[in-house]
Order: C-alpha cells, then sequence, then structure tokens
C-alpha cells in the first residue's frame, strides 16, 4: 500500500478515466506495475482519489498528464511501458558492484533478518552500504540503480553459513570488515524497539561483530 501522503515522484500521473459504467473521474494515480498485451494493457498504480491499490484498463485512459511536470501524455501506455523499463534497469555497473558488496550484505542482511523482514530504515542503511562498499574500490558512483537493489535486498535470505563464511573472511582490522561493523552499529539504530534490537544485536554476536556496548 502507497503512503497517500508521501510527494509526486517520477511515475505519477494526473488521469481522467472511464470507469465500466461510463462514469469518468479525475485522478492521480503511482503506476508501479503493467501488464497484458500492448492494445489491452493493465495499469497497476497507487489511486490518491480511491486511497488505495488499483488496477486501470489503458484503453479507458482518456486523458493524462506527468504529475511531476505537467507534460501531457500522448502514448499512456507506451510512456508508462517506457517508464517501467527504465526503472527496471539495473545500470550497467550493477552486477558488478553488487559482486563487489555481497560478503557485506550477507552478514547485514542475515543479522536484520532476526525478525525475518526488511524495514524501510534497514533498507536504507543496507542501500547505503552498498554504495560506501563501492566506493572502496576508488571507482565510486558508478552506474547501479537503488531501485533494483532494494528489489534485490527484498529477495536476498542469505544463510547463517553464508554470513559466517563472510565474516570469517574478512583480513583483521581490514577496511571492508570494519565497515561492516560501522553499518551494523546504525543497522542497530534504526530498529523500532528492544526486542527487534536484542534480536539483531544476537545476530551480531554470532557473527563475531562486536559493536559499542557489547563486552
Amino acid at each position: 500500500m502507497r503512503d497517500p501522503n508521501r510527494p509526486n515522484v517520477p511515475g505519477t500521473y494526473d488521469i481522467i478515466y472511464e470507469d465500466a459504467d461510463r462514469v469518468f473521474t479525475a485522478r492521480r494515480i503511482e503506476v508501479f506495475g503493467i501488464y497484458g498485451a500492448p492494445d489491452q494493457s493493465y495499469i497497476d498504480a497507487y489511486c490518491h482519489l480511491r486511497r488505495g491499490d488499483r488496477t486501470f484498463r489503458s484503453d479507458r485512459i482518456l486523458d493524462m498528464a506527468d504529475a511531476v511536470t505537467g507534460e501531457l501524455i500522448r502514448d499512456p501506455v507506451g510512456a508508462i511501458h517506457a517508464m517501467i523499463k527504465e526503472e527496471n534497469d539495473p545500470g550497467p555497473d550493477f552486477r558488478s558492484v553488487m559482486q563487489k558488496a555481497r560478503k557485506g550484505l550477507a552478514a547485514l542482511v542475515w543479522a536484520a533478518r532476526a525478525d525475518r523482514h526488511l524495514s524501510a530504515d534497514e533498507m536504507t542503511v543496507l542501500l547505503d552500504y552498498i554504495e560506501a562498499r563501492d566506493g572502496m574500490t576508488g571507482e565510486g558512483g558508478r552506474d547501479w540503480k537503488r531501485r533494483v537493489a532494494d528489489a534485490w535486498l527484498d529477495d536476498y535470505r542469505p544463510l547463517k553459513s553464508e554470513a559466517v563464511d563472510a565474516v570469517s573472511s574478512f583480513t583483521k582490522d581490514g577496511r571492508e570488515g570494519e565497515l561492516v561493523r560501522s553499518h551494523a552499529v546504525k543497522m542497530l539504530a534504526v530498529q523500532n524497539d528492544e526486542a527487534e534490537r536484542s534480536g539483531v544485536e544476537r545476530r551480531l554476536t554470532q557473527l563475531g561483530i562486536k559493536v559499542p556496548g557489547q563486552l
């Protein structure tokens, strides 16, 4: 479910929509998916009018404009297809960046999933780690998409053995190990309550990652 109070973001459109009963409504939608054939597509979006997720038939969109720029969209379906394709493009350096960050992520994600889920704040810490790890190579600023990495992390469920192997591979007092430790501290700081913090801290301890306050 989208947050109705969030500001307009790319992929947000103002439309005039005709429903099955030929009722016309003006709506603001935030698109997050499209499927079907080109001549009969269905658009999944958050509808600000109904304050919930809705599906729209593309051939019933009579008028459409970009809610951010105000630009009139003459080919709604084509524009949305192009937008989704661009958003799902990971960037030319995505695979290399993620490969460099993989070991640290195995440890951090396994610890963060003590409650089985990744919160928005935990996701931010993980994405920031990827960016920081990329900077260690001296090639920071490479072309990779945080949005695609977000989806990758949402599906990533490393085993404890992977996390242990990753941490054991860090050289003592090495830069990568220190980077993981600093982001482990940040991970603890974003926990919502003491129970969640304890779960993450317990897993970090099992990995041998010491953070301030631990003996």
